[in-house]
């Protein structure tokens, strides 16, 4: 190629690349670093199913995933808190929903966390996950006739000889959709046959009918409910306070047993996800002080980030 006919391609390329540029805009061109990857967790996790084919239900099919702190492994033989998670709407079908699926948070991490720092007494965490359409699709009818029973047996099933379940210490918390429908999910669950040591309801649908499934549990289940109205404002709440005092009023609970109705302001750019940690951090050590410290739940004053109403 001659050096006329160089220059002439070098122009007609610096021509089009005009036009793109007028046309698209410049690229840009990105130096940031990708975001960190997250530490190992510190525990291990055990997976169980399953299918409800001995009531004929299969709607009523999950999946499990028990973890497992090092701080409990090193003692297999001591009795443990449980905690139980119920994750709300999985129209997304992701199996282990907040337990490792999903990119909501990893409720793993919150366990971790709180051990790490003698915050709570070490606890075994255990979750279902439902990828049932008919199960985790309306907020209304999700988690139909959940039996807590049979998950609590299921999971020391499988984490035989690796720890064992304290019966008198199962939390259930129930985020978002779990906590919607009066005849399953969280609303089975606190009213178990086994003693519930706690309920604790996460910015679920606050429906009236709801609230008396939670205030008509043991007297010696503690029940709090937490909530947000910076991104779900559009719910019954003064229908369910109402119903929820007027429940207590017929059945109080036992002395020193809570019944906690708190809303809270996250500063997270998710309120809503981020109900789940706060409400873990806020309270799991009141529930489950760490066995050198004081036993009684009592309320202590609201954080910074937290206003407590009603």
């Amino acid at each position: 190629m001659t050096p006329r006919a160089r220059l002439r391609s070098l122009l007609v390329r610096l021509v089009l690349w005009g036009l793109l540029v007028a046309i698209v805009g410049a690229p840009t061109i990105s130096f940031a670093k990708p975001p960190a990857k997250l530490p190992p967790l510190a525990g291990s996790s055990v997976d169980f199913a399953y299918d409800g084919a001995d009531v004929g239900q299969p709607s009523r099919a999950w999946l499990g995933r028990a973890y497992v702190h090092p701080a409990i492994a090193a003692d297999p033989q001591k009795p443990r808190p449980l905690v139980v998670f119920l994750h709300g709407l999985n129209t997304d079908l992701i199996k282990y929903r907040w337990m490792g699926g999903g990119n909501e948070g990893d409720v793993r991490r919150f366990a971790d966390e709180l051990i790490d720092t003698g915050a709570v007494e070490p606890f075994i965490l255990a979750a279902p996950s439902s990828v049932v359409p008919s199960a985790v699709g309306v907020a209304r009818t999700s988690w139909p006739g959940f039996d807590l029973d049979l998950f609590v047996a299921r999971t020391q099933a499988a984490l035989a000889g690796t720890t064992r379940i304290d019966p008198t210490r199962i939390v259930v918390a129930g985020h978002s959709g779990a906590g919607c429908n009066d005849r399953g999910g969280l609303a089975t669950a606190a009213h178990a046959k086994g003693a519930v040591h706690a309920a604790l309801a996460i910015d679920v649908c606050m429906d009236p009918a709801f609230a008396e499934a939670l205030a008509t549990v043991s007297p010696s289940t503690h029940v709090v409910v937490a909530y947000q109205m910076l991104t779900w404002s559009k719910r019954p709440v003064d229908a369910f306070v109402r119903r929820f005092r007027r429940e207590i009023a017929k059945a109080p609970p036992a002395p020193g047993v809570l019944r906690e109705l708190v809303e809270e302001r996250p500063r997270e750019p998710m309120p809503h996800d981020a109900m789940v940690r706060l409400t873990f951090r806020r309270w799991l050590p009141r529930l489950l002080p760490p066995s050198t410290a004081a036993t009684s739940p009592t309320p202590q004053a609201v954080p910074p980030t937290a206003t407590a109403s009603h």
